[in-house]
């Protein structure tokens, strides 16, 4: 399936009517394997990735991704068939988890 990640900004914020951001990482869109998660109260998917990066949680609803998890996005109210669907666009998602999130590079 093609699925289209967002972009991850550092800084993401208005300032006086108008939008400040710091893309950290950029969108990415290729191939990847959708499954429903079926564990916990969590209601979402996983992504996984053709080029071995680490799975991706989907958070469709407001449960909280466990400490395993290295990357996590959230789109509520999420519809979504991963039977019949060949594309998934999250790119109105929100990086919840992400190894960069606090990550501070110094200059």
């Amino acid at each position: 399936m093609n699925v289209t990640l967002p972009p991850f900004f550092r800084i993401n914020t208005k300032e006086n009517g108008n939008t400040i951001r710091q893309v950290v990482v950029t969108s990415w869109s290729g191939e990847a394997e959708v499954e429903p998660f079926p564990k916990s109260r969590i209601r979402g998917f996983t992504i996984t990735q053709d080029d071995a990066l680490p799975p991706i949680l989907l958070l469709a609803n407001s449960a909280q991704p466990s400490a395993d998890w290295t990357h996590a996005i959230r789109l509520r109210g999420l519809e979504f068939d991963h039977t019949t669907a060949i594309t998934l666009d999250l790119t109105e998602g929100h990086w919840v988890k992400h190894p960069e999130k606090f990550t501070f590079h110094r200059i």
